[in-house]
């Protein structure tokens, strides 16, 4: 596994791990993954464009090699792992609110 792959996979395992241990049980809300589903044609569109054009250029040595149109793997990992940070962020500064309301 090379560099940026292996960073993902840890990452993306982390923020798992962490869903289920704060108990916002991101990851089994069907309207949540309905999100990150959409956020990846997202990516897949505008990574597309901009690796085709080539306004973007990789390294590709460090990328796994597997792609999805012009996007490498990696690329959707990045993109859902700030989503699931910035959306925990969010439930938790409600919970806090909720408490100190």
């Amino acid at each position: 596994m090379n560099e940026y792959s292996r960073e993902v996979v840890i990452v993306l395992l982390l923020l798992g791990v962490l869903d289920q241990t704060v108990g916002f049980r991101l990851l089994r809300r069907p309207r949540f993954l309905l999100l990150l589903a959409v956020l990846s044609l997202g990516t897949l569109a505008f990574d597309g464009y901009l690796l085709a054009r080539p306004v973007l250029k990789y390294g590709w040595r460090f990328l796994s090699g597997v792609q999805v149109g012009w996007v490498p793997l990696e690329d959707f990992g990045y993109g859902l792992a700030f989503f699931i940070v910035a959306v925990s962020v969010w439930e938790a500064l409600e919970r806090a609110g909720a408490r100190h309301g």
